[in-house]
C-alpha cells in the first residue's frame, strides 16, 4: 500500500504563515505547543514526507488534546498513516497526552510511525533505575509502546539513553531504532558547520539561550550579556513570546533572566523569538557562535551553519548531543561564562560533520522500513514545494517593543482592535458603568478607590524598574 495521505503531529505545516499574535493566541501554549523547538522537528518531518503526490497535514495537536468521540474514525477514513514526531514524551507531566495518544492508536486501523521519541531522566539516574522508579510513567510508556508496535515495524527514539530505558521495560533492539532528532536532517546529508572567526571578542555576534530551571541560569545570562555587548538572547517558550508581544512578565522566575520588560536585554532590543524554522535558521547564517542549554536552539544554529555548544544537563540534551556529536560541555560550565572564548577556541566540529552522513542514512532507512516515501529517494524530490517554503512571507523575528518597526507595531494594533465586537468582550481596563441618576460616567467612591490602588501599584512597578535599570533617571522622566 502506498501511503499518500499522511497526518503528522505538529502545530502547523511549513507552508502555513501566521502572525506572531495569531501564533501565540492558538491554545493556551501557542501553535508550537509551549516550546518553539517543536517546530523544528515537526516541520522537518513534514518536508521530508512531502513527495510530489503526497498530502501531508498537520494535526494542530488534536491527536493528543482532542476529546472528540469519533476522532479515530475520522482519521482512519481520511488518512493512510499517522506520523508522530515526538520529543521527551516519556515523562510525568506529559502522561495525560501520552495516554490519550495510546487510546487513539488502539482505535486506529492504519499504520503509525513514531519518529524521535525520548525519555527525560535527571543527571546521575540510570535508565534502569528510572524505569523501575516511577511505575506510573513506566506503565504508560509500556502501553504506548505496545500499541505503537502493533501498527509499525520499529519505534524511532532519540538516543541511547531512551533505548536503554525501553530495554529495561522489556523492549529490545527489534522494537527500537535510535535515529536522533529529525531536526538535523532538514538539509539532507551534506550539512557542514565551520568557524566564521578565529576567536571570540567583545564585538562577536554571539547568541545564547537557557532554560529557566537550569541551576546558575541567571548568573549565566548576566555574564554573557555584559561580556559580549553585541550578544542576543533567543527565547523558545510561549511565555517568552508573550513577554515580547504584550509585555507580560513571567512569574516566579529569577529576575536576572529575561522574564520582565525591565530587563536590560529587553530594553536594549537584544531578545529574539522565531515562530518559523526558516527565519530561525537563516538568522544564524550571520551569527558567529551559539551557546546555551536548549537542544533545539543549538540545532537551529547548526542548521544555519553556526558553530554551537550546548551545556547538557539531563537525558534530553545528553543523548542527542552524544548521538549527533554536537559539541557539549557539562552544566558546570554555566558558571564559567567568562571562559566562552576558550570554549570557542577549543571547539572541535569534526565529529559533528563526520556524523551527519551516517545518521542521515540511518534516519531515511528507518522511514523506508516503515513504508514512508521521502524527498531524498530517487525521483521523489519536490523542488516546487521547497520553493514555496523558501518564498513564503514568514514574519521576521519578534523583538521587544524598543526595536519594533512601525509596521510591526501597526500590525499589533490591528490585532488588538479587530472591530467593535471584539472590543465589547474585553475585560482589561474596560468601562463598567455604575447606574446613577446624575450621570452614567460619574465617578463613585469605589471607582476612586480602585484608581488610587492602580496608581499605587504603578508607582511600585516604576520603583522596581528604576532599581533594575542604570537609566532610572530617564525612565522616571518618561
Amino acid at each position: 500500500m502506498t501511503l499518500k495521505r499522511l497526518l503528522v503531529r505538529g502545530g502547523k505545516t511549513p507552508e502555513c504563515v501566521l502572525s506572531p499574535e495569531a501564533t501565540l493566541a492558538y491554545m493556551p501554549s501557542a501553535v508550537f505547543g509551549s516550546n518553539s523547538g517543536n517546530l523544528l522537528f515537526s516541520h522537518s518531518v513534514m518536508r521530508a514526507l512531502a513527495v510530489p503526490d503526497a498530502k501531508v497535514v498537520a494535526d494542530a495537536f488534536a491527536l493528543q488534546l482532542s476529546d472528540e468521540a469519533d476522532l479515530a474514525g475520522r482519521v482512519n477514513e481520511q488518512f493512510d498513516a499517522v506520523i508522530l514526531p515526538l520529543a521527551n514524551a516519556f515523562r510525568s507531566d506529559f502522561l495525560p497526552q501520552l495516554n490519550r495518544l495510546t487510546t487513539l492508536i488502539d482505535s486506529l486501523t492504519i499504520p503509525i510511525v513514531i519518529v524521535g521519541v525520548g525519555c527525560q531522566i535527571p543527571r546521575g539516574v540510570t535508565p534502569a533505575t528510572a524505569a523501575t522508579g516511577n511505575s506510573k510513567v513506566a506503565a504508560a510508556v509500556t502501553a504506548f509502546m505496545r500499541a505503537a508496535l502493533e501498527r509499525s515495524t520499529r519505534v524511532g527514539v532519540r538516543g541511547e539513553i531512551t533505548r536503554a530505558y525501553l530495554q529495561a521495560l522489556g523492549f529490545g533492539d527489534s522494537a527500537v531504532e535510535v535515529i536522533g532528532c529529525p531536526s538535523l536532517y532538514d538539509k539532507g546529508p551534506d550539512l557542514r558547520v565551520e568557524r566564521r572567526s578565529d576567536r571570540l571578542t567583545k564585538d562577536s555576534l554571539l547568541t545564547f539561550n537557557t532554560a529557566f530551571s537550569v541551576p546558575g541560569a541567571g548568573t549565566f545570562v548576566q555574564r554573557v550579556m555584559r561580556h559580549y555587548p553585541r550578544s542576543e538572547y533567543v527565547g523558545q517558550l510561549h511565555t517568552e513570546l508573550a513577554l515580547l508581544l504584550w509585555g507580560e512578565s513571567i512569574p516566579r522566575v529569577d529576575r536576572r533572566l529575561v522574564s520582565h520588560p525591565g530587563h536590560q536585554l529587553y530594553r536594549e532590543d537584544r531578545v529574539r523569538f522565531f515562530i518559523d524554522p526558516l527565519t530561525w535558521t537563516r538568522y544564524f547564517e550571520s551569527r558567529e557562535f551559539s551557546v546555551g542549554t536548549r537542544i533545539h536552539g543549538t540545532m537551529a544554529a547548526v542548521l544555519g551553519g553556526a558553530p554551537a555548544v550546548i551545556f547538557d544537563w539531563d537525558s534530553r540534551t545528553t543523548e542527542l548531543a552524544d548521538y549527533h556529536q554536537l559539541p557539549h560541555q557539562t552544566i558546570r560550565s554555566l558558571d564559567e561564562a567568562r571562559g566562552l572564548a576558550q570554549i570557542y577556541e577549543e571547539l572541535d566540529l569534526g565529529p559533528l560533520n563526520r556524523a551527519v552522513s551516517e545518521n542521515f542514512r540511518r534516519y531515511t532507512a528507518f522511514l523506508e522500513a516503515n513504508g514512508l516515501r521521502h524527498i531524498w529517494q530517487p525521483g521523489r524530490a519536490n523542488p516546487d514545494y521547497s520553493r514555496r517554503i523558501e518564498k513564503a512571507p514568514y514574519p521576521p523575528a519578534v523583538g521587544s517593543i524598543y526595536g519594533d518597526s512601525r509596521d510591526q507595531i501597526l500590525d499589533r494594533l490591528r490585532w488588538l482592535r479587530q472591530g467593535p465586537n471584539t472590543d465589547k468582550t474585553r475585560s482589561y481596563s474596560a468601562y463598567a458603568p455604575t447606574f446613577s441618576e446624575k450621570s452614567a460616567c460619574q465617578l463613585t467612591h469605589d471607582h476612586l478607590s480602585q484608581i488610587t490602588e492602580e496608581i499605587a501599584s504603578l508607582r511600585r512597578e516604576v520603583a522596581a524598574l528604576k532599581a533594575d535599570t542604570p537609566h532610572s533617571e530617564s525612565l522616571a522622566k518618561t
